[in-house]
This record gives structure tokens, sequence and C-alpha cells, in this order.
């Protein structure tokens, strides 16, 4: 019966570290794409710095298109090895839920949500890949409302959208 749990655990723990090292790269190199286009637009909205300090804003500039055309190649580079292990994570997240309903899992395992992957980079703080949901090994006979119940879960979401 652990079992379901220790699976659950192990496939979506590895499928969220492998995405949240993907994301981090990404977001780093995006987070020195904007440095460098925020440095530059500071110095390009001053005409007269710009023309007085050419060499720097020249530079910058063309740091700016390499760094923007390198972001560019590394997220084309990294677009199907993402989306192939989000395809294989959803496979692996039905293969659960079949498993639950034939009884072969803990009967309140909880299965982790399958994610959409066109929205996978469109994810906000709040998007369901972010929850450690039945990643404990810790077998619990009533789990709480807002994890298991379908209907509180939507009147949660309805509740933050409404604020």
């Amino acid at each position: 019966m652990i079992l379901g749990s220790v699976v659950t655990k192990n496939l979506a723990g590895s499928f969220v570290n492998k995405i949240v090292a993907m994301l981090a790269t990404y977001a780093d190199e995006e987070a020195g794409h904007k440095k460098l286009l925020k440095e530059i637009s500071t110095i390009g909205d001053d005409a007269q710095l710009a023309q007085k300090d050419r060499p720097t804003y020249s530079a910058l500039e063309k740091a700016h298109h390499k760094a923007y055309a390198q972001t560019a190649e590394a997220l084309k580079q990294r677009l199907p090895g993402i989306r192939a292990l989000a395809k294989h994570y959803n496979t692996l997240c039905a293969q659960l839920s079949d498993m639950k309903s034939r009884s072969a899992i803990y009967k309140n395992a909880v299965i982790p949500t399958p994610v959409v992957v066109d929205q996978l980079f469109d994810m906000g703080v709040d998007d369901i890949i972010w929850q450690d949901a039945g990643l404990d090994v810790e077998v619990e006979d009533n789990p709480p409302a807002w994890l298991a119940d379908e209907k509180i879960q939507d009147g949660i979401k309805a509740m933050l959208m409404y604020e």
C-alpha cells in the first residue's frame, strides 16, 4: 500500500526537480538578458549620455543582442526535451491513475495532476505543478479536504479569482 505513495513521490519529485532545474537555467539566462536590457534602456533614455559615451552604449547594445540570441537558441534547444519530459510525466500520471482504479496502489494515494504541455512556460506561482501533494511517504486515512475534494479545490480557486 505504501508503494503507491513511494511511486508517486519518486515520479512527481523527479519530474518537478528536472523541470525546476530547466526553468532555473532558463530563468538565469532570462535574468541576464533583462539586466542587459535594463542597462541599455537606462542609457538609451538619456540621448546625451548615449552620444557622450557611445562606445559603452554600442558595447551594451551588442551584448544585449548576443544575450538575446543565446537565450533564444538555448530555449529552442531545450524545448523539445522539456516537452518530451512533460509528455512522459503525463503518461506516468495516467498509469498511476489506472493503477489506483484497479486498487493496485493505496486507495488514498494522491495522484499527481498531469501538466498542460502548451502552458508549461506560462505558469504562475499558484499553478498545480507547485503543489507537493502526495510527496510525503506518510499514509493518511483521511487526507485534508482541500487536497482530496475537487469541489473544495474549485471553490478555493474561485475565491482566489474573486479576490
